[in-house]
């Protein structure tokens, strides 16, 4: 077992229990799964990791304690964007405590004091703040986190008064705190949001969050090349015992660097002539959150929530925007969330016939809810009929990652009988027998379907 000093951050749901009380269980896993899929990237982009679960609970550790607490702070004001356009039922109010010292780390967990030290000040803090220790204190880099000493406090099973310390929201920050990349100040003109900690620690994402968003986008690549080297050495798999440890030690090693050149590749920003699309690109506006929002929607995969809160807040300043066509097409991006009812009623009652070309496009748009609510809108409009189903279903059939969906799919499209679903229905039968374990002879039906005499 070795030793470590870590930084140790536990975030914990206030009112879990209670909220938790009121779900069903099926409600309970989507919450939670939205706060995971809110913070764990910002655990990544900060340099932590998250060693475990702990009932609502994460206990992440970081190398470095600065970060930390700027994690602290990203964490609750993305959760502050979360809120602002989640139902009640769905709001997640967190504390978060930080604490710093020499630990033992075995098998990936944490052991020690500054463990336990963490979890009594996570127990003490209020919902909504970020409380740290003297330890951490004294080793943070004071002019980038704003600090405010709460005092000294007797925590249960530690024999001496610990001080604290907690990060002040936004106007109170009594240090300067704005480094490179930092965002502005809560009160001055042209902030999207009145963040809770002044968008400090998102505005540091920035350079970040690219390096992470290029690595997801170059994943998708990454699987595909391996799938052929996979297949390649399926072929040779009579002689692959014969490879000595060095060859197979250098094939993985040119698949990493590959990776790491696609990443570093899509990291990269675009310049010069024909780098973007002049359509795509966001358009002047004095509300200086549309082209915000249009930057979340462009990310990796997109933060769908967060740029339709700042659609809808810029919309309700203004409802002239909706007029603008990157509005529009930002808002039939921001269709991706299950229930996107505000986005539904501008695009069919605001725009109406107006927004059918584009909710066409959307119909076979690669993200799943953008999908079918765009099918949804249409069917609104009394526009069903113009709708490609083949198409939609086909986009199902060979994106998504689930079977149930995929099984639904080709179901329809041996309804429909389309002729170009008939390959797309063979590649399915392909997949790896654990992807198509819900089928149940769904795929060969639809193939029998398409292939008898008679069909078109």
């Amino acid at each position: 077992m070795r030793s470590e000093n870590l930084t140790l951050v536990f975030v914990d749901i206030a009112g879990f229990t209670e909220r938790t009380s009121r779900q069903s269980r099926a409600e309970s896993e989507a919450w939670l799964r939205r706060y995971e899929e809110l913070l764990l990237p910002l655990v990544r982009a900060f340099g932590g990791r998250r060693v475990k679960t702990i009932g609502d609970a994460y206990l992440c550790t970081f190398a470095s304690p600065t970060d930390a607490l700027h994690f602290g702070m990203a964490a609750q004001d993305r959760l502050f964007e979360h809120n602002l356009t989640a139902p009640e039922a769905e709001r997640i109010v967190v504390r978060v405590a930080v604490n710093a010292g020499e630990v033992r780390v075995q098998r990936g967990d944490v052991f020690g004091e500054p463990v336990n030290i963490a979890a009594r000040v996570e127990g003490v803090a209020p919902a909504g703040e970020i409380w740290f220790t003297e330890a951490v204190y004294l080793a943070m880099t004071k002019s980038e986190v704003p600090a405010e000493e709460v005092g000294l406090r007797s925590l249960k099973g530690v024999p001496e008064p610990v001080r604290l310390y907690r990060v002040p929201p936004s106007e109170d920050y009594r240090l300067s705190a704005r480094g490179a990349g930092a965002a502005p100040a809560v009160r001055e003109p042209g902030l999207a949001l009145t963040y809770p900690f002044g968008g400090l620690g998102l505005g540091r994402l920035e350079g970040r969050d690219r390096g992470w968003a290029a690595l997801a986008r170059a994943q998708g690549t990454c699987a595909r090349l391996w799938g052929r080297v996979r297949d390649g050495l399926g072929d040779l798999a009579g002689r692959a015992r014969a490879l000595p440890r060095r060859a197979w030690l250098g094939l993985a090693g040119l698949l990493a660097a590959a990776c790491l050149v696609l990443a570093l590749v899509h990291a990269l920003p675009a310049s010069g002539p024909g780098a973007a699309d002049p359509a795509e690109q966001p358009a002047r506006t004095a509300d200086a959150r549309v082209p915000q929002a249009h930057r979340l929607l462009a990310e990796q995969p997109p933060r769908v929530t967060e740029a339709e809160a700042l659609l809808l807040a810029a919309l309700d300043a203004d409802p002239a925007l909706l007029a603008e066509a990157q509005v529009q097409a930002d808002l039939v991006r921001c269709l991706d969330r299950q229930k996107p009812a505000r986005v539904l009623e501008l695009l069919v009652g605001g725009l109406g016939d107006e927004a059918v070309p584009r909710l066409l496009e959307a119909t076979t748009a690669p993200r799943y809810y953008q999908r079918w609510n765009a099918v949804r809108a249409l069917e609104r409009l009394g526009r069903l009929g113009e709708v490609d189903q083949a198409a939609v279903y086909l986009v199902d059939l060979e994106r998504s990652e689930d079977c149930a969906t995929r099984k639904r799919a080709a179901r329809k499209l041996a309804e429909l009988r389309d002729p170009r679903a008939l390959e797309p229905l063979r590649r399915a039968r392909e997949r790896p027998f654990y992807e198509n374990l819900c089928m149940a002879g769904a795929l060969e039906e639809a193939i029998r379907a398409l292939e008898e005499p008679g069909s078109p």
